[in-house]
């Protein structure tokens, strides 16, 4: 999810935390704590959905295969502390050791916690599409040093609130009470972890490497890795169980509740979510967000991508530069057409949504450099 920006204030992010509601599944709850739960997809099938980090970064969704003797999972999450909790709760549905994990690409939320997996599972095997590997290795420790150096907005993150909890004063300079003292100091001592947390991370490197499509066959498990190229990133990849009609999709399809746009390739996108329609589900896993049972959510996104790209191939042949693009595309009947966008959207979020898109449209249709 690397794409979106995050400039929430600590007082929105706070409370955002402090307030947040799990969305409703249509999958039985198998297993959970204060800050994830496990969802059955089938039998023995599961994804875990988190709640966002204390920095207000996003966990990725994490897909958990149980097969013969072992455990497959896809993507690691944003923490590795989460990801120490995530290997608690799968130990809940399982006696069996995890022996592989993937990642769907380069994303540090969909990563960074591989280290727990390797000190939990010394003999872990670690599978990557060979240039995920390769930007893994580049943007990790880059994120690492960004993060946790003076003056990263981490850091700052966590002055500020350990400074409101020394004055006992909230944001707007009113006297917190008892009781927003006491919620402040625990969601500080989670944000001290984040910051040890990062500042401690360690880069796993991919065991097996494969380009284009690797088909594994564990047991009665076939699990079928594929590359799709530039969508949502450089490369793209879905795990898919055919037998179950179970998709992984990654950020390829994101609802939290926006999909993540800014480093995005769109001409590519649509092609790429054309060719996930085309893979039965009954469900589909999202890089963020609830799992779907159908392809209605990625059909609304191939449609909304479309209308964006023809709405800004029309601008350019009446001669208009990016921004007259951006000011004449609203993409209001679009945000109208689904609730989680029209009520849970603020109109700031939409119009970066909506601004950023059309940059990456505008570049890919002229074919500019850095896409």
């Amino acid at each position: 999810m690397l794409c979106l920006v995050r400039t929430l204030k600590l007082a929105a992010v706070f409370l955002f935390l402090a307030g947040a509601e799990a969305a409703a599944s249509t999958f039985n709850v198998v297993a959970s704590d204060d800050g994830a739960r496990m969802e059955r997809l089938a039998d023995g099938v599961f994804v875990i959905i988190h709640d966002d980090a204390p920095d207000g970064w996003p966990h990725s969704n994490t897909g958990v295969i149980e097969y013969d003797d072992g455990v497959f999972v896809v993507d690691s999450t944003y923490l590795p502390a989460r990801a120490r909790a995530d290997i608690k709760l799968i130990k809940k549905v399982t006696k069996k050791p995890v022996r592989y994990l993937t990642t769907t690409h380069w994303h540090m939320d969909h990563n960074n916690g591989d280290i727990a997996y390797r000190e939990a599972f010394p003999d872990i095997v670690v599978i990557r599409e060979q240039n995920v590997d390769r930007y893994i290795k580049v943007n990790s420790p880059w994120w690492k040093t960004l993060s946790t150096k003076d003056g990263s907005s981490m850091l700052k993150g966590l002055s500020e609130l350990e400074h409101h909890i020394d004055t006992k004063m909230d944001e707007d300079g009113e006297a917190l009470t008892d009781g927003q003292l006491r919620e402040r100091r625990a969601f500080a001592k989670k944000y001290r972890a984040q910051v040890n947390d990062t500042q401690e991370l360690d880069i796993v490197s991919g065991d097996i490497l494969f380009e284009g499509r690797l088909v594994l066959l564990l047991g009665e498990r076939r699990i079928v890795l594929t590359d799709h190229g530039r969508a949502n990133s450089p490369h793209d990849v879905t795990i898919y169980l055919p037998a179950e009609k179970i998709l992984f999709a990654g950020d390829i399809a994101v609802q939290s509740p926006l999909p993540y746009t800014v480093y995005s390739w769109p001409l590519d996108w649509v092609s790429v979510l054309s060719d996930i329609e085309d893979m039965p589900v009954d469900a589909m896993v999202l890089g963020h967000g609830p799992t779907q049972t159908d392809h209605n959510y990625t059909r609304k996104l191939h449609a909304s991508y479309k209308t964006i790209l023809d709405r800004t191939a029309q601008g350019l042949t009446e001669g208009k530069i990016l921004s007259e693009i951006q000011e004449t595309i609203a993409l209001d009947d679009l945000r109208a057409d689904y609730a989680p966008w029209t009520d849970n959207v603020t109109n700031e979020d939409w119009k970066h949504f909506k601004d950023t898109m059309v940059d990456r449209a505008f570049k890919s249709i002229r074919g500019q450099g850095g896409l």
